[in-house]
């Protein structure tokens, strides 16, 4: 039983939201106002399927007519909006609570939809299933609404189809494609009200949230989803060294095919175990939905993220380190010199150098000695960016990634401390289910909840490590 995924779109749910077939929705007048403009956008765009290019007078007036109809509408529904939130405010206000919140609980009472207390109130009776004597009858009758079998001790969701790569795009990527669908065909969209739920904080969402900001070689590297865990062959060439020739007249073109090799992506099993205490569950000021969600998002990131950086590719996925070509040798006297960081830069094929992808990428320990050079005119290398008002770190005009799964320092022998490439042509890959178990009596003596998340995961790097490839990912190692 998929609890949190819509099975009309790819997107996840937020805390059980399958709602019964008779669940009514009442809208509002500005969401009446947007959904009278269907129809004279459907007729305009008939209309103009029927002009096909050649428009007569009464065709172009007709249009216009309709046009001016659709302006008035939007302009209409536009002011109604306006309105209904100034209410809302007002309303809020007067009752002393805040006013998203104020808006859940009033569209509960009078239009009997389902708000974000009671999506959380489902699964806070899900984690005391076992435990009837520990939930409350309103817990129990919000799971009811939602559609959540407490007894069940599986659930099953889904992480957002593609991973997003920064928090900014995780946010605006549940905003703007959130639909919170009823088990008809109505629906409560972003439009009729649907951003009441878009910001809220899911266990998926928070899950997604957690392996971005824990993730390290996810932050760089490509990440693809799959709907399941079958074999994945990925086809590999490296046409670096290919280059067009100089023909005489009536000589003869040398053919010069492409190489292809095959680079298969599998699924391993990650697990993450995590407890809660009775009390903590019960406390309706904890959201607990984002602290379950965190905590597996947390723990599967740090266990992936070793494998995803250092793995062999042997019985586990192949880290991105693990398989970048060491082009340059330093020394281990704990000094990372300029001329050796210019040497590494310089070792990637500027083909890959030019990549959006292209990073360096090091662990913080690492950083830390590199903020510490200068150039031949005595200025720092390691420079801040403001692009965008959001400030990162740059290196010889390149960004750096943080991953902690790397060596803390440069003393360490024959160790990679610092990697450059396009991480592009890292793959790491996600099964998209993920698998939330309640384990009912292992802690049931210590009055404790515990889940286990169950997760399949694997990496690969698209490009041969021999030491005459032309390699998208080079390293700087130490004797």
């Amino acid at each position: 039983m998929d609890l949190f995924t819509d099975p009309q779109a790819s997107l996840p749910f937020f805390i059980g939201c399958l709602l019964p077939k008779d669940r009514k929705f009442a809208m509002s007048k500005s969401n009446e106002t947007k959904r009278a403009r269907q129809p004279v956008a459907e007729s305009m765009r008939e209309l103009v399927k029927e002009a096909a290019g050649e428009w007569s007078p009464e065709q172009r007036e007709k249009f216009d007519s309709m046009e001016k109809e659709l302006n008035s509408l939007s302009q209409k529904a536009a002011d109604q909006e306006r309105d209904e939130k100034a209410a809302s405010l007002a309303d809020a206000i007067s009752a002393g609570v805040d006013e998203r919140r104020h808006a859940e609980q009033k569209a509960a009472q009078t239009k009997n939809i389902i708000t974000t207390e009671m999506r959380h109130n489902a699964l806070r009776a899900w984690c005391f299933g076992d435990r009837p004597s520990a939930m409350k009858d309103e817990w129990r009758e919000h799971a009811k609404a939602c559609g959540v079998d407490i007894h069940q001790r599986e659930i099953e969701f889904s992480l957002l189809p593609q991973a997003p790569r920064d928090q900014e795009e995780l946010r605006r990527v549940i905003n703007e494609n959130l639909t919170y669908r009823a088990t008809t065909a109505q629906s409560l969209t972003a439009a009729m009200g649907g951003n009441l739920v878009a910001d809220d904080v899911s266990l998926a969402g928070t899950l997604e949230s957690a392996l971005l900001a824990h993730g390290g070689q996810r932050n760089v590297s490509r990440v693809i989803r799959t709907a399941n865990g079958a074999d994945l062959p990925i086809p590999q060439t490296d046409d670096t060294t290919e280059k067009a020739t100089l023909l005489t007249e009536a000589s003869t073109v040398t053919i010069a095919s492409l190489d292809f090799s095959k680079t298969t992506l599998g699924a391993y099993k990650f697990a993450s175990y995590v407890v809660a205490s009775s009390e903590l569950l019960e406390d309706s000021a904890i959201d607990v939905a984002a602290y379950v969600g965190s905590a597996m998002g947390e723990r599967v990131a740090r266990g992936t993220n070793d494998y995803f950086t250092t793995g062999t590719g042997s019985s586990q996925p192949k880290g991105a380190v693990h398989g970048a070509v060491a082009t340059v040798t330093g020394s281990t006297s704990g000094d990372v010199s300029y001329a050796k960081l210019v040497d590494l830069l310089h070792s990637v094929d500027p083909a890959y150098r030019a990549s959006p992808n292209f990073a360096f990428q090091m662990s913080d320990g690492l950083l830390s000695e590199v903020r510490a050079l200068v150039d031949s005119q005595g200025n720092p290398i390691w420079a801040i960016s403001a692009r965008d008002g959001i400030e990162g770190t740059q290196l010889l005009g390149h960004r750096i990634n943080i991953n902690q799964s790397m060596t803390s320092s440069s003393t360490n022998d024959t160790t990679k401390i610092i990697v450059a490439g396009d991480f592009s042509k890292h793959i790491i890959r996600d099964v998209a289910s993920v698998r939330l178990r309640r384990l009912d009596e292992r802690l049931a003596l210590s009055d404790e909840v515990a889940w286990t998340c169950f997760s399949r995961h694997d990496a690969a790097i698209l490009f041969s490590t021999s030491a005459t490839a032309s390699a998208p990912v080079v390293a700087l190692r130490t004797t």
